[in-house]
């Protein structure tokens, strides 16, 4: 079926205020043994939804930074990550070799971002 990508999100116990998205690439899916490439890690947050391709070849990824900023342990770590949580888009134009974050919504009084892009005609 050619290439496959996996996409996951790592953290700390629960949410520790700035987990990760990561993706890694295996190029012979239907191999006995599939070899996948050394994940890279694409940005903070997690992402809840597939990237979209757009019609113009870019790649839309929703990206989740959650608001409340950690859990349990974790209540108030990664301060600095503050301006950044919401619910962000990154964009790749390059089939996901690279990402940039586009923009970010903010909702007042979040629980949790579950966005997802869809391309309109």
């Amino acid at each position: 079926i050619g290439r496959l990508w996996l996409f996951f999100d790592q953290s700390m116990k629960m949410f520790d205020g700035r987990g990760g998205v990561w993706a890694t690439i295996c190029e012979n899916p239907d191999a006995e043994k599939p070899q996948w490439s050394e994940p890279k890690r694409i940005w903070h947050g997690v992402t809840l939804n597939k990237p979209t391709v757009l019609s113009n070849s870019e790649w839309m990824l929703p990206i989740s930074l959650d608001e409340r900023g950690g859990l349990h342990d974790f209540k108030g770590c990664f301060k600095e990550l503050d301006s950044l949580r919401g619910a962000n888009v990154f964009v790749s134009n390059n089939q996901g070799d690279t990402w940039t974050r586009r923009g970010m919504a903010n909702f007042p009084e979040p629980d949790w971002h579950e966005h997802m892009i869809v391309e309109r005609e």
